[in-house]
């Protein structure tokens, strides 16, 4: 089967494009800065995009005609006026068989078989999508927690923790174990230092990250301390309220797949939150679910995806495993 066919995954720091033939063959990788509008506006997307894809492809000697689809999963799309935006844009870069949805949705056709299901994503930030058989598709959250409830990824996570931690100290909360771990990674002796270390070294200086101090609160919370844990089924509740607020707009028969993806969920593995997640999103959404980590670059989705409308189905296994081989050693 000839030609080629794009994936792009643009996240809010790094973008991969991938150039594979159409039996799933890794033709051309190329790693580049952030194509988000978000950061460098519609305009700058599009020069951005068009450079390093052009770069790819003249790699190779093709151009955009050779090309039968192309799939863009990109962190900032939350609205359809920025997805019809980045749609005109693809399509006037040369790709007129394509698609364009947050990356959150890289996750489905990575991590399903079926490509369809639903993505929690609980990494930097949070957001949850859907695609179903029929090619409907809902986005729920990724405009911040006070709108729309993302009360997840590893700031406001280790915001939280910290938190707690200061009300302990501080302001009569409930005393926690999280308080002894924090001064440890913290290098504090006495507690009356903690509020200008959360300053100098967290809030506005790099030397605790977010990924360190959610490692200490599921520390906290696998011991049995009763406020790590508390946070914890918090996030899960709020991360599963938007999952199956996806799941209930879309139609799925049997078992939903559900994907998690992003580093709290892939390098945490959190047992007690993956759990609370499960139990909130079946009682949410009044149907069973399958849940499963991402074990592949999110960018084998976009190709998969680009794969999917290229050849009017969704890859076989044999396919999906010579994409996920490549992207792993990306």
């Amino acid at each position: 089967m000839s030609g080629y066919v794009l994936g792009v995954d643009g996240g809010n720091t790094k973008t991969d494009y991938l150039l594979h033939t159409m039996d799933g063959a890794l033709c051309a990788h190329l790693r580049a800065g952030t194509c988000s509008h978000e950061a460098i506006g519609m305009e700058g997307a599009r020069r951005e995009m068009g450079a390093r894809i052009g770069e790819l492809l003249a790699g190779r000697g093709l151009t955009c005609a050779d090309v039968r689809a192309a799939a863009f999963g990109l962190a900032g799309v939350d609205q359809i006026y920025q997805k019809n935006a980045l749609d005109d844009i693809v399509k006037a870069l040369g790709f007129p068989n394509s698609v364009v949805m947050n990356d959150a949705f890289l996750g489905i056709k990575a991590g399903s078989e079926s490509g369809v299901g639903v993505c929690s994503i609980n990494g930097t930030g949070t957001a949850a999508g859907g695609i179903d058989a029929a090619g409907r598709w809902v986005q729920v959250g990724g405009m911040g927690a006070t709108l729309s409830g993302d009360q997840g990824g590893g700031k406001y996570i280790a915001s939280r923790t910290l938190g707690a931690v200061y009300d302990a100290v501080y302001r009569f909360g409930t005393p926690t174990a999280l308080t002894a771990r924090v001064l440890r990674r913290f290098g504090l002796s006495d507690a009356e230092e903690l509020h200008c270390a959360i300053s100098t070294q967290f809030q506005y200086g790099r030397a605790v990250t977010a990924l360190e101090v959610t490692q200490l609160l599921f520390a906290a919370s696998e011991e049995g301390d009763a406020v790590a844990r508390g946070i914890v089924e918090e996030v899960a509740e709020a991360l599963a309220r938007s999952a199956a607020g996806c799941a209930v707009r879309l139609r799925f028969d049997g078992d939903i797949p559900v994907v998690l993806i992003g580093s709290v969920w892939t390098r945490g593995r959190h047992g007690p939150m993956m759990e609370h997640f499960r139990r909130c999103f079946e009682r949410f959404a009044q149907k069973p679910c399958r849940l499963h980590v991402l074990e592949v670059p999110p960018a084998a989705g976009s190709v998969l995806w680009a794969l999917e409308l290229a050849r009017g189905e969704v890859p076989d296994g044999k396919t999906r495993e010579r994409v996920f081989a490549d992207t792993r050693a990306l």
